[in-house]
Protein backbone atom coordinates (compact mmCIF):
# COMPACT_ATOMS: atom_id res chain seq x y z
CA UNK A 1 0.00 0.00 0.00
CA UNK A 2 1.15 3.49 -0.81
CA UNK A 3 -0.50 6.40 1.01
CA UNK A 4 0.16 9.94 -0.16
CA UNK A 5 -1.59 12.72 1.78
CA UNK A 6 -0.30 15.79 -0.02
CA UNK A 7 -1.78 18.43 -2.30
CA UNK A 8 -2.89 17.82 -5.88
CA UNK A 9 0.15 19.33 -7.64
CA UNK A 10 2.70 17.00 -5.99
CA UNK A 11 0.36 14.03 -6.53
CA UNK A 12 0.34 14.82 -10.25
CA UNK A 13 4.11 15.38 -10.40
CA UNK A 14 4.87 12.19 -8.45
CA UNK A 15 2.33 9.96 -10.23
CA UNK A 16 4.81 7.61 -11.88
CA UNK A 17 7.02 7.42 -8.77
CA UNK A 18 4.05 6.48 -6.58
CA UNK A 19 2.82 3.88 -9.08
CA UNK A 20 6.33 2.39 -9.31
CA UNK A 21 6.25 1.73 -5.55
CA UNK A 22 3.21 -0.55 -5.84
CA UNK A 23 3.30 -4.32 -5.99
CA UNK A 24 1.03 -6.06 -8.51
CA UNK A 25 -1.83 -6.28 -6.01
CA UNK A 26 -0.99 -2.99 -4.29
CA UNK A 27 -3.38 -0.26 -3.26
CA UNK A 28 -2.74 3.43 -3.82
CA UNK A 29 -4.45 5.95 -1.54
CA UNK A 30 -4.27 9.58 -2.65
CA UNK A 31 -5.50 12.17 -0.20
CA UNK A 32 -5.23 15.89 0.43
CA UNK A 33 -7.00 16.69 -2.83
CA UNK A 34 -9.39 19.64 -3.01
CA UNK A 35 -12.61 18.48 -4.66
CA UNK A 36 -12.13 21.07 -7.41
CA UNK A 37 -8.82 19.38 -8.34
CA UNK A 38 -10.00 15.77 -8.32
CA UNK A 39 -10.26 15.46 -12.10
CA UNK A 40 -6.73 16.84 -12.55
CA UNK A 41 -5.32 14.14 -10.25
CA UNK A 42 -7.38 11.37 -11.84
CA UNK A 43 -6.14 12.38 -15.29
CA UNK A 44 -2.51 12.09 -14.15
CA UNK A 45 -3.10 8.42 -13.21
CA UNK A 46 -5.47 7.56 -16.08
CA UNK A 47 -4.68 4.28 -17.82
CA UNK A 48 -2.15 3.28 -15.18
CA UNK A 49 -4.43 2.59 -12.22
CA UNK A 50 -8.09 1.81 -11.72
CA UNK A 51 -9.91 3.97 -9.19
CA UNK A 52 -12.00 1.70 -6.98
CA UNK A 53 -13.32 4.06 -4.31
CA UNK A 54 -13.42 7.68 -3.23
CA UNK A 55 -14.41 9.65 -0.16
CA UNK A 56 -15.20 13.33 0.21
CA UNK A 57 -15.38 15.40 3.38
CA UNK A 58 -15.60 19.15 3.76
CA UNK A 59 -14.35 19.78 0.21
CA UNK A 60 -11.42 17.34 0.41
CA UNK A 61 -11.22 14.08 -1.55
CA UNK A 62 -9.48 10.78 -0.95
CA UNK A 63 -9.06 8.42 -3.94
CA UNK A 64 -8.34 4.70 -3.69
CA UNK A 65 -6.84 2.91 -6.69
CA UNK A 66 -5.34 -0.41 -7.79
CA UNK A 67 -2.90 -1.16 -10.56
CA UNK A 68 -4.54 -1.87 -13.95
Amino acid sequence: MVLANILAAPLVTLAQNLIDCLACDGILVLSGIMSSQQVLVEQAYEGRVRFVDQFERDGWVCLVAKLC
